[in-house]
């Protein structure tokens, strides 16, 4: 067994801890939305317009350098909305469900018999190629591109993101047959990553061709990237794939049965959520849909996703094409009297500001609030103790600001992880992480 150690990394012990009670939320929604607004490096051209009818499989948009890479509908409905951000970007199509779903039109594929290309094919064809990225750059992956290797996302140590020990648990017949396909696509290894914890997982010497790496238990251990840069280095032109665990289970299912599979189990999490629990729902559910009336009350943030990576949504709003959990947060808004002279029991610092740092509690009610405003980078290195992969984010966003890229490039730019955690601990308030993501996106664009 290979292992995956590294200096950097933080637990964030912010509240809003989910149950592992699952509770099935599998009836069809009113409405659902696909959205392409956290599709890494998409660029679409809608097939669709508002009243139109569409049906399981059929073609709502494509991605405009590469028309084969489609996003198709995997349900009955009619388009309701199109929403488009600043110059006309696309953000969701909302479709109004038929309440009969057969979730079918794909056709199968046996992985004994099929080819690379024949598997390509049917990625592309039913919309199942948009769950696989590319790492460097965390964009989707090119079709004209082979990888190297191929990671299993089986390991989230993003707080409240479901553990997905306690969703893979004796599924090991099913990551054997994903394991099965996805060796059509590479020669290289088939990576997964396993992390001790409380809750019994898969059992990996069950699962034949994969190589387990084993993961301290410590955010972001378990991103690809990080465990790429520590174990299995890429050289120069050379890329690895990644896969989430439940999508890959969901292609499983695509490949046997021929039928879209848009259930997951995703966490709903954060102080402000009243029933903190995992449940099994579709892709893009309505976050009215989830909570109902279960939150508290006072300003609240929505999060689809994780504290660190999740995009920001409304109440009336949708999770994200990918997304896992949902996190309801306190805005933070109000203003504390005199809060510059309180001691700050109750308050959470990475730079141990507060007299908290002397007094520890197991969990914080952490609210949105930067806490400060923005300031010039002061050389802290709060930055490069967090940094999983060795990098110092405190130069590596000047260059980047600078637009000197071979100097970026040199700094580590192409093996960031974009966890997040620079973002965090930055006592300026710097957003490091989006600068390094800018970065990352010119340099992707320039081939």
């Amino acid at each position: 067994m290979l292992r995956s150690e590294f200096r950097g990394g933080y637990n964030l012990k912010i509240g809003g801890r989910p149950e592992q009670n699952l509770e099935q939320m599998l009836d069809i929604p009113d409405t659902i939305a696909i959205k392409a607004q956290d599709v890494p490096g998409l660029k679409a051209l809608v097939k669709v317009r508002e009243g139109d009818s569409v049906k399981s499989g059929d073609v709502l948009w494509v991605h405009k350098p590469d028309h084969r890479i489609q996003f198709v509908s995997p349900w009955n409905g009619t388009v309701q909305e199109i929403k488009r951000g600043k110059r006309r970007v696309l953000i969701e199509i909302i479709l109004k469900l038929e309440k009969q779903q057969d979730f079918g039109k794909f056709g199968t594929i046996n992985p004994d018999s099929a080819s690379e290309q024949d598997f390509v094919n049917y990625l592309l064809k039913t919309g199942m190629w948009p769950f696989f990225k590319s790492i460097p750059f965390n964009c989707m992956a090119d079709p004209e591109q082979r990888p190297r290797d191929i990671y299993i996302v089986t390991t989230d140590l993003e707080p409240h993101c479901p553990d997905l020990n306690y969703v893979l648990a004796g599924k090991e017949q099913k990551l054997q047959q994903g394991v099965k396909l996805l060796r059509l696509l590479t020669r290289g290894n088939i990576f997964v990553s396993q992390c001790k914890t409380s809750t019994p997982g898969p059992n990996w010497n069950a699962v034949e061709d994969v190589r387990v790496v084993e993961i301290q238990p410590t955010f972001p251990a378990g991103n690809p990237a990080v465990i790429s840069f520590h174990v299995a280095p890429l050289r120069r032109n050379e890329c690895a794939w990644t896969i989430n665990a439940q999508d890959l289970l969901a292609l499983v299912d695509l490949t046997e049965s021929g039928k879209w599979n848009p259930a997951r189990i995703m966490t709903v999490a954060g102080s402000l959520a009243k029933r903190r629990r995992y449940i099994q729902t579709y892709l893009g559910s309505s976050v009215s849909h989830i909570l109902n009336v279960d939150v508290e009350e006072g300003e609240k943030t929505y999060l689809s996703g994780g504290v660190f990576g999740g995009i920001e949504t409304q109440e009336d709003g949708y999770l994200g094409f990918a997304s896992t959990s949902l996190h309801v947060l306190p805005t933070g808004s109000q203003r504390e009297f005199l809060r510059f002279v309180w001691p700050g029991l109750d308050k959470y610092s990475f730079s141990r500001t507060f007299l908290s740092s002397l007094f520890p509690q197991d969990e914080y009610k952490m609210t949105t609030s930067f806490q400060g405003e923005d300031r010039a980078c002061i050389q802290c290195g709060h930055c490069e103790e967090v940094c999983p992969i060795d990098i110092k984010p405190q130069f590596l966003f000047k260059a980047v600001m600078a637009s000197d890229y071979d100097e970026a490039e040199g700094l580590g730019l192409k093996d960031c992880a974009e966890c997040g955690l620079c973002t965090y601990v930055c006592p300026s308030k710097i957003d490091l992480s989006g600068i390094i993501h800018d970065g990352l996106e010119e340099i992707r664009k320039e081939g």
